[in-house]
């Protein structure tokens, strides 16, 4: 109605989706410094909606062993602000470029 995107919690809340899809991947990869995204999507985080943005990141393991590392980023649809960073659990040996 209004020229607004919405979507709807669980809970039954409307959000306001401000920032485009093109926009979270940008910010994502700013932040963790890869230029490779897997997959994007709109999903329900703490009861906020936000973009999943799935990235694949060139890490050496130990400083010796290259590797791809998949780092999933939940992005906040209004204020387009990172909220949670997930890695691998081994992602404290390694080194990205």
């Amino acid at each position: 109605k209004d020229g607004k995107t919405y979507a709807t919690t669980e809970e039954g809340d409307k959000k306001e989706i401000v920032i485009s899809p093109s926009d979270a991947q940008d910010i994502v990869k700013e932040n963790i410094k890869t230029e490779e995204i897997k997959e994007i999507k709109v999903k329900e985080y703490n009861n906020n909606i936000v973009y999943e943005v799935q990235v694949v990141k060139e890490v050496e393991i130990l400083g010796l062993i290259k590797s791809k590392m998949d780092i999933k980023a939940n992005v906040d649809v209004k204020e387009g602000k990172i909220i949670d960073i997930k890695k691998p659990w081994w992602a404290f040996l390694a080194t990205g470029d």
